[in-house]
């Protein structure tokens, strides 16, 4: 049998630290429009490539840490936003703040804060797939936790458990179904995943 020596030398990964997070007792900040949503789901939207522009804000590195329970799961994520290099004053002249994508329906969004300050209802605006964080500036940090039932997933996009086996499936709009994130089709997103 081998020792935590033997394995290190190997090449098995180190044991991991035990995860800091814990179920939240909050209600959830969107929890009045994944009802609505629920009830009177939206209508898709088509995307059409001409359409595109260059987003102003983007996430230039992005923090995931995952926590598994029984039945839930809870993810923070800290975004770490910046200018797009890409962005031209013409694009979009109004700055509507950063623009972040989620499923209400699948993401139960329980805190959200902005450069170590909760935020208030009045420092973003949900709406049916959008979450949208005002005042943000080159530098800031965003910070959110949100919790997801992979066990309920049944599109199998996103977190879903299919028999006794997390999986994910991200493209091309999954990664909206685990945390509120701008829209990873686009190649102006291109952030770098720390963990």
């Amino acid at each position: 049998m081998a020792n935590s020596t033997d394995a290190a030398a190997l090449g098995s990964a180190p044991p991991t630290k035990k995860s800091r997070i814990t179920k939240e007792t909050s209600p959830a900040l969107n929890a009045s429009l994944a009802a609505s949503s629920l009830t009177n789901p939206p209508k898709p939207v088509e995307v059409i490539r001409t359409n595109y522009r260059p987003l102003r804000w983007i996430v230039n590195e992005l923090e995931l840490e995952f926590a598994l329970f029984d039945g839930y799961t809870v993810v923070q994520s800290t975004l770490y936003i910046g200018k797009n290099p890409n962005y031209t004053s013409g694009d979009n002249d109004e700055d509507e703040g950063l623009v972040l994508n989620g499923d209400e329906t699948n993401v139960k969004l329980l805190s959200l804060s902005k450069d170590d300050m909760a935020l208030s209802s009045s420092d973003y605006t949900l709406s049916p797939g959008k979450l949208v964080v005002a005042n943000v500036k080159d530098g800031s940090v965003v910070k959110m936790t949100v919790e997801i039932v992979p066990e309920d997933n049944t599109q199998l996009s996103g977190l879903y458990k299919s028999g006794g086996m997390f999986c994910s499936q991200c493209e091309a709009e999954g990664f909206r179904r685990i945390t509120y994130y701008p829209d990873p089709d686009r190649p102006d997103v291109m952030a770098t995943f720390k963990r």
